[in-house]
């Protein structure tokens, strides 16, 4: 088994050149899926464009799918939630409605938590990313990062940091 089959297990990416269309509150957002950049424990995660009245916005998707969902033999009402995970035809994730509710309010307190960290401390405003979090068509969680309107990456920011302690915030 190669190296993505075991970090992806039954997971299916979506595909490259895909669109989707995501819930942020009562507003309809559509995603165009650039390429898939990986997959970990709890997420898939993709290199998307977000398109808006202003154009596209570039960034990364991550979509909430986990490796594990529990089910075993010893708990046959997990079993049977994990058996019914799936991906339509048309892209939209399908996974227990609870499982969405709770991981949902989980990321939107530790999102809101980061814009507090990064709106009262300067020092960490450029090290914590700004996030979006979406709903999928079925309730599944996405977080959507833009790339840095400014189009420097941190690591980039922190090397010329090390060169030169006077460098002005971005």
């Amino acid at each position: 088994m190669d190296d993505k089959k075991k970090v992806l297990g039954d997971r299916e990416p979506l595909i490259p050149g895909s669109a989707i269309l995501l819930k942020y509150g009562e507003q309809n957002i559509g995603f165009n899926i650039k390429s898939f950049l990986g997959a970990g424990g709890t997420s898939l995660v993709y290199n998307a464009q977000k398109l808006s009245p202003n154009g596209t916005v570039a960034g990364t998707l991550k979509e909430f799918w986990p490796t594990m969902l529990g089910g075993s033999s010893y708990n046959f009402e997990e079993l049977l939630a994990a058996q019914q995970v799936h991906r339509e035809a048309d892209g939209t994730l399908c996974l227990p409605h609870d499982l969405c509710n709770k991981q949902f309010e989980r990321i939107r307190e530790n999102v809101a938590v980061l814009r507090k960290m990064k709106d009262q401390n300067a020092g960490l405003r450029f090290f914590i990313p700004y996030m979006e979090l979406y709903a999928g068509q079925d309730g599944v969680p996405y977080v959507f990062t833009p790339e840095n309107s400014s189009g420097i990456t941190l690591a980039a920011y922190a090397k010329e940091a090390g060169n030169n302690p006077n460098l002005p915030a971005v």
